[in-house]
């Protein structure tokens, strides 16, 4: 009997001692970007990724939203933003400092979405202490993305293509990210200003990002991307952030209109 409670003890102490680590591992990687979190990762990820996609079944929620019409539309760190809507037009602004670059991650209202298919929107960005002016500071952005749905589970890497409009430096651009594993490849393009038409086009491993001015008959290819690793059922919807490495400097209001899914 002593011999069985000195084990139970012992195997008690051992799950004890790896939640603690568990815990330290989780405080210490907060930085998301940091070489400890990605070693981190590469050893938990695995696990964590497999049961959050078993826990929620993502085949399940994109069916759901299929079936309501694309009425239910989720938030993804939605602290970060105030939020306004008015009929068919969606008001973002930007309450504090984020990013979707490399690991990190800023807010995103999404819903569930299978297969192949069209994300577009009409994006204005603006700067949230002067409505009148477009963006004028550092890096401010608002626009849609395709996001695997496995970057929400605990030390996961971030897998996503996006196209947004906004300020980037120092002038207006349009800029399109594709991010495999948490490594971000960015490019841009100098914009006239702070509005555009948006498009993502999914077909198969092919993401096709467009883009046009509101008077244009025609979109603009601006990057197609090969993706292969990214899953059949994906988070598709709208992002805004406001960067400043730190500066706390944060101007962006974000109007959306036209926002359409479409299935192909």
């Amino acid at each position: 009997m002593k011999s069985n409670m000195t084990v139970i003890s012992l195997v008690f102490i051992l799950f004890a001692a790896l939640a603690l680590l568990v815990a330290a591992l989780m405080l210490v990687s907060s930085k998301r970007d940091s070489t400890y979190f990605r070693w981190t990762s590469s050893l938990l990820s695995p696990v964590t990724e497999t049961l959050h996609a078993w826990i929620l079944d993502y085949p399940e929620l994109a069916r759901l939203d299929n079936e309501k019409n694309s009425a239910v539309w989720r938030w993804f760190q939605p602290g970060l933003v105030d939020k306004k809507f008015d009929g068919q037009k969606i008001f973002l602004q930007t309450l504090h400092e984020s990013v979707w670059y490399h690991n990190q991650r800023g807010p995103m209202m999404y819903r569930y979405f299978a297969g192949d298919g069209e994300l577009s929107a009409r994006i204005k960005t603006r700067k949230s202490s002067d409505l009148s002016s477009f963006p004028d500071a550092e890096w401010q952005f608002g626009g849609i993305i395709f996001r695997d749905p496995k970057g929400d589970a605990w030390f996961a890497r971030e897998n996503y293509v996006f196209n947004v409009i906004g300020f980037r430096r120092d002038k207006l651009q349009l800029e399109m990210k594709t991010t495999r594993d948490g490594r971000s490849d960015v490019s841009a393009i100098d914009w006239p200003s702070g509005d555009a038409d948006l498009s993502i086009v999914r077909r198969g491993e092919v993401f096709t990002i467009k883009a046009k001015s509101f008077d244009e008959p025609e979109w603009q290819v601006l990057a197609v991307y090969n993706r292969p690793d990214l899953a059949q059922v994906l988070q598709v919807g709208v992002i805004v952030y406001s960067f400043s490495e730190g500066r706390r400097i944060f101007d962006l209001s974000a109007q959306v209109e036209n926002l359409r899914l479409k299935q192909h």
